[in-house]
């Protein structure tokens, strides 16, 4: 199993594949392509200030002050809702305006995958901000596309410390969320689709840190964010409820995506922690959950984590498992990927 770089498309973020379109940002800009990323068209900007607009343009000041267009959401009403800077922005109709509809009361913005969009139309995000004493945080729901807003659940204070993670499984429907960062406050937890009920899956240890899932019929697979020990691959079964660890890997691990074929995908990321073996970013995968190859990494670049941002790969959003030859990664704070989208195509072999 191997990838290979089909395609390099330089300052824009691939947010979202939903389909046959690729939905994108540069800067403040919103993109669309209908040929896999070979040309691009404007749809929309968000209106910001003049001065937002020059220092994202500028990779110093963007990557200091994390600017810019974070993601892109089309939705079941034909609406786009935008994560852009501390707000949530919304467009519809034929004019294509975008108008902010919510804003962040802490932090910056949910994780990549801190946030999701039901199959039922529901809008989920979960808190993420520095949170030094430990404040309750909050779960928030959106069932009219983003026009309203409210919370379904709420984590006391002293309890965690914020949200990694907001994922529907495709199985069940059921909101899987996860929270950091101590040992106490890893958390994974299952709601029913209505947050009526909820099953705490596991808590207690860094094998509970994660950021993200990925969903399979008989297993669900999560890497560890253990910046300060190794990090693992670990697969939880549905029937008996138990999880088991079945890799080791170079680094933190954040993102992940799958393929149509069943192949998954997870990256890791570089912070500078103890539990890195090197000064890269590698995608790993695997077909069967239980063997895992590194398949492709890249080195982190030379600027400060703290002020300019950890290594990582963001993999694409999208409404279906991806394409094996439409396989989006845009690389931050990477040496030769920073802001810049590469499209891979998985060969067959062994798949």
């Amino acid at each position: 199993m191997r990838l290979r770089i089909r395609h390099v498309v330089q300052h824009i973020r691939c947010c979202y594949l939903d389909g046959t379109r690729l939905w994108g940002a540069n800067g403040y800009n919103i993109l669309t392509s209908d040929d896999q990323g070979e040309t691009w068209r404007k749809f929309s900007s968000i209106p910001v200030p003049a001065w937002k607009r020059f220092s994202v343009q500028h990779p110093v000041l963007r990557r200091l002050f994390r600017q810019g267009v974070h993601a892109v959401v089309p939705c079941q009403d034909g609406s786009i809702l935008a994560i852009v800077d501390k707000e949530i922005y919304r467009c519809e109709g034929v004019e294509r305006a975008f108008i902010p509809v919510h804003r962040f009361r802490r932090g910056r913005r949910p994780l990549l995958q801190g946030w999701c969009l039901t199959h039922t139309g529901d809008f989920l995000y979960g808190e993420y901000f520095y949170n030094t004493e430990r404040e309750q945080v909050l779960l928030w729901r959106s069932s009219d596309f983003g026009l309203s807003w409210e919370v379904v659940y709420r984590f006391p204070p002293n309890s965690v410390r914020h949200i990694h993670s907001v994922q529907e499984d495709p199985y069940t429907g059921d909101i899987w969320v996860s929270t950091g960062d101590e040992d106490r406050e890893c958390l994974v937890m299952r709601f029913s689709s209505c947050f009526k009920e909820y099953t705490i899956v596991g808590q207690g240890s860094q094998d509970w840190r994660l950021v993200s899932l990925i969903f399979g019929p008989e297993y669900v697979y999560w890497g560890t964010d253990a910046p300060q020990q190794t990090n693992k691959l670990i697969r939880w079964s549905r029937k008996t409820r138990v999880a088991e660890v079945v890799a080791q890997v170079n680094g933190p691990v954040y993102y992940s995506q799958q393929t149509r074929e069943g192949v998954m995908l997870f990256g890791t990321s570089v912070e500078g922690g103890r539990g890195e073996i090197d000064n890269r970013a590698w995608i790993w995968g695997s077909v069967d959950g239980m063997i895992w190859e590194p398949l492709w990494k890249t080195q982190k670049d030379r600027w400060n984590n703290t002020l300019f941002g950890h290594g990582v790969l963001l993999f694409v959003r999208s409404s279906q498992p991806l394409p094996r030859d439409s396989i989006w990664v845009t690389g931050q704070a990477l040496r030769e990927f920073d802001n810049i989208s590469v499209c891979f195509s998985l060969s067959s072999e062994g798949i």
